[in-house]
C-alpha cells in the first residue's frame, strides 16, 4: 500500500467551477483545482517562489449582509403569524442566522497569489486571513531552505543599493 507524500495545507475554496485544495509536497506546492469530470493540477516549486500576496476583501462582508438580511426579513414575518407560522417562519430564518453566524467566526476573507517569475497564480482553496496566515508560516521556513536565505548584511547592501538607484533616477515627466 502506497503512503501519500504530500500533506494537506489549510484552507479549502471554491470556484464556480469546483472545490480547489492544497497540498505540500517534498520541494513543491501542489495546487489542485477540481472540476465537473476532470482536475487540473499546478505545482509551484519552493525554489521559483518569488513572492506571496494576500490582499483582504469584503466579499465575507457581503454574505453577511445577505445572511442577516435573509434571517431578519423571515423574522419579521415571522410575527405576522400565529405559533404554527411563527415556529414555521422562525425555522426558516434559522440556517440564514447560523450562516451569519459562521460566517463571523470564519473570520475576514482574502484572495491568495502565489509569484513566480513566470506568473502569478490565485489560490482560491486559501480565501480567509487565518488560513493564509498559517499558509504562510508552514511554508516560508521551505521556501528559505531551498533558496538559501541571504545573510542580513548583503542583503541590506542590496536595499541601499536599490534606494540609491531609485534615488539617481531621473524625474519622469508625464503629459
Amino acid at each position: 500500500m502506497n503512503s501519500s507524500r504530500y500533506i494537506r495545507l489549510p484552507g479549502r475554496g471554491w470556484t464556480w467551477s469546483g472545490p480547489s485544495r492544497v497540498w505540500l509536497g517534498d520541494d513543491h506546492v501542489l495546487l489542485v483545482r477540481s472540476r465537473i469530470f476532470y482536475e487540473n493540477y499546478r505545482r509551484l516549486f519552493f525554489n521559483d517562489i518569488q513572492g506571496v500576496t494576500v490582499r483582504r476583501t469584503d466579499i465575507g462582508k457581503m454574505w453577511n449582509g445577505l445572511w442577516a438580511l435573509f434571517a431578519l426579513m423571515l423574522t419579521l414575518l415571522s410575527l405576522a403569524f400565529e405559533t404554527v407560522g411563527m415556529i414555521v417562519m422562525l425555522s426558516l430564518a434559522a440556517p440564514f442566522f447560523i450562516a451569519f453566524i459562521v460566517n463571523i467566526a470564519l473570520g475576514p476573507t482574502c484572495t491568495f497569489h502565489i509569484r513566480t517569475a513566470v506568473q502569478t497564480e490565485r489560490v482560491p482553496a486559501i480565501n480567509r486571513v487565518a488560513a493564509a496566515k498559517t499558509f504562510i508560516d508552514r511554508i516560508e521556513p521551505l521556501i528559505a531552505a531551498a533558496q538559501g536565505s541571504p545573510p542580513g548584511e548583503e542583503l541590506t547592501a542590496q536595499v541601499a543599493a536599490t534606494q540609491n538607484e531609485a534615488a539617481n533616477a531621473p524625474p519622469v515627466l508625464g503629459p
